[in-house]
């Protein structure tokens, strides 16, 4: 929903892989990786992951940031 979608593949034990996520993903700026949850370095799009078990890996974006008056060059917003 909203451009976001859960993607499952199934690698033998060892396998490494390298994965690249998008710049942007509707109109979200990439942060960082989460890989179980364990947040990697901010801004690193690319990553490599050996497989060893069962591993979740999530790309995570910004929402646009909301200009008020009280905060209006106000930074990136929560994650998601």
């Amino acid at each position: 929903d909203d451009g976001f979608a859960d993607f499952s593949r199934s690698y033998y034990s060892g396998t490494a892989m390298t994965l690249t996520a998008p710049l942007q993903s509707a109109g979200r700026r990439f942060v960082r990786w989460l890989i179980d949850d364990a947040p990697q370095p901010i801004g690193m799009r690319t990553i490599e992951v050996t497989v060893r078990e069962d591993t979740t890996l999530k790309a995570a974006y910004a929402r646009p940031a909301r200009a008020t008056p009280e905060h209006p060059t106000e930074s990136d917003g929560p994650l998601e």
